[in-house]
């Protein structure tokens, strides 16, 4: 069931039907906004992807976009550090040295489209969503 709290997805298929998210995380957004910015943050912060503290990735995403449309500047930028953060240590261990000569090169450059990702959703182009 999706939270009144929590707007829906606003993609759609190619059919025509629209992405829903799954019900854990529905869940855990709705249970995030309960939650001050501080909390967010600290929670998006935890490292460790057992930590059932830790806020899932996808809520992290929801969070960082609700901050900017929100105009809270500094949440959205402590939230989008954890999410690179986050990133960059998966990173570290797919792109690997040994296997890639060229590593830190590559992690770098998927870092920098994926945080791109985010300057295009905030330009609101629709075409970007």
């Amino acid at each position: 069931m999706v939270s009144p709290l929590v707007p829906p997805l606003e993609k759609v298929t190619a059919g025509g039907q629209r992405y829903r998210r799954p019900a854990d995380i529905e869940s855990a957004i709705a249970d995030a906004l309960e939650l001050s910015p501080s909390s967010c943050v600290a929670r998006a912060s935890i490292a460790d992807p057992a930590a059932p503290e830790r806020l899932a990735s996808e809520v992290v995403v929801h969070l960082i976009r609700r901050a900017y449309r929100q105009g809270d500047v500094e949440t959205h930028g402590a939230l989008l550090g954890a999410l690179l953060r986050r990133c960059s240590a998966a990173l570290d261990h797919s792109v690997r040295g040994d296997r890639f000569p060229d590593a830190e090169e590559i992690r770098s450059e998927i870092l920098s489209r994926f945080a791109e990702g985010f300057a295009v959703d905030a330009a609101g182009d629709p075409q970007h969503r």
